[in-house]
């Protein structure tokens, strides 16, 4: 059955919720409903699953929160450098938001992989997520396809509707990161068309969605990294944010006092520092990209998911907020850590909690073992049963739907990765 087959009812939290929101908007007649309404389940959200590209993995905001990536002359030059981002940050506010509410922290995987397509990513990530059962899928996907010169936008939102088909069906919310703003000019103006087409799509299917393009500071160059596509720490941070509120969780204390709208700090550059910029980009970035491209290389070839089954994810302390409006960080090269101590390293903690429990069974301290086990591995929701790998066909059918004659193309486009022609290439 369809997950809009009926509408489930609301507990007195939700109701509340409504209640508010409806009061919020005086110019409703009575009886009516906001035509969007977000209503969080928090204890629903118990395992969370990220699927998508770079963005989603987390380029370029390092696990070492006292590392600035962007000091580096390339960042490409240091691929394997272990990295957090927007969605995992996520789901540590996320965790503390449940063990605030009593309920036991957010068991989290990845296998979002830097520079694949939607195609790759409907196709075998979203399979492997959803056999994870997810409560929560956090995904993103499209913008290294609009990248590309002549590429479908009508094809993108094709793939994307069946995978969010696909999630929805097995009852998981989803939360949906729009395309950031380009930095590059020649691209905005796609993007931006494919953002307001996402948007409507999101809606159709009832998701939760990072809408950055509400925020117009998020321009600002402090707010991204060296290749002018991949957030810096701090903006990986806005966006964890902005996806609290989307979510309907509301953002940190420190942020929800104007932080994420208000104008930063007036940025002074030099003529020759732009020049700079521009040539260090251009020699560093648009050169290399356009020769993947030309070769069929891309950066996500042999790379995996960086958390292939779930962990317990550690409860972040609230955010202390933006260390530009701080004034710490004011140059457009000097866009630094996010801030260090508030978070920790999941892998870390994981590891940390297993000698902790396996110190308490050696002692023979059972009930110590018992409670570490209840605390952060008890099962305190159902995870949604989830549906078999869907036929290579199927989707075929469905990203094909509505083309004029191009089927046969389209089939061929989705058949089984095994080909080398068709191995998905590309990147962020």
């Amino acid at each position: 059955m369809s997950h809009m087959a009926h509408t489930p009812q609301l507990t007195d939290a939700q109701s509340h919720i409504v209640t508010s929101a409806i009061q919020a908007r005086p110019f409703l007649r009575p009886g009516d409903l906001p035509a969007r309404l977000v209503i969080p389940h928090l204890a629903k959200w118990k395992r969370v699953v990220t699927i998508g590209d770079s963005v989603n993995e987390g380029l370029w905001d390092p696990v070492d929160t006292s590392l600035d990536m962007t000091k580096y002359k390339h960042q490409m030059a240091h691929p394997n450098t272990p990295l957090f981002g927007w969605a995992d940050r996520l789901a540590g506010h996320i965790s503390r938001r449940r063990v605030d509410a009593g309920l036991s922290p957010v068991e989290y995987a990845s296998l979002a992989i830097r520079g694949k397509l939607i195609r790759n990513i409907v196709e075998v990530q979203l399979p492997q997520a959803l056999k994870l059962h997810p409560d929560l899928l956090i995904m993103d996907g499209g913008g290294n396809d609009i990248l590309r010169p002549g590429s479908s936008v009508e094809r993108v939102l094709r793939y994307i509707a069946y995978g969010l088909e696909q999630a929805r069906e097995t009852g998981a919310d989803v939360i949906y990161c729009l395309a950031n703003q380009p930095q590059i000019g020649g691209v905005r103006g796609a993007a931006a068309d494919y953002t307001a087409r996402l948007h409507s799509l999101l809606q159709r299917y009832d998701c939760y969605e990072v809408d950055v393009w509400d925020y117009p500071n998020m321009v600002d160059p402090r707010l991204w990294s060296q290749d002018m596509i991949h957030p810096s720490p701090e903006c990986h941070e806005r966006i964890a944010q902005i996806a609290l509120i989307g979510l309907g969780l509301g953002a940190d204390p420190a942020w929800a006092h104007g932080q994420l709208r208000a104008p930063l700090p007036p940025l002074t550059r030099t003529l020759a520092s732009r020049l700079r910029r521009e040539h260090h980009w251009i020699h560093n970035y648009a050169y290399p990209w356009v020769g993947r491209r030309l070769t069929g290389v891309s950066s996500g070839d042999g790379r995996q998911g960086k958390r292939l089954t779930p962990i317990v994810m550690p409860p972040s302390e609230p955010h202390p907020g933006s260390l530009i409006l701080a004034g710490k960080y004011g140059q457009p090269d000097l866009h630094g850590p996010s801030a260090a101590g508030w978070v920790s390293d999941p892998a870390v903690y994981e590891q940390n909690l297993t000698q902790k429990v396996e110190q308490a069974r050696e002692t023979g301290s059972v009930a110590t073992e018992k409670s570490e086990k209840q605390a952060f591995f008890s099962d305190d929701g159902s995870s949604a049963s989830t549906s078999s790998a869907t036929s290579s066909s199927h989707l075929t059918a469905h990203v094909s739907r509505e083309t004029n004659g191009s089927s046969a193309d389209v089939s061929r486009e989705t058949s089984q990765s095994s080909a080398s022609s068709d191995k998905p290439v590309e990147e962020s």
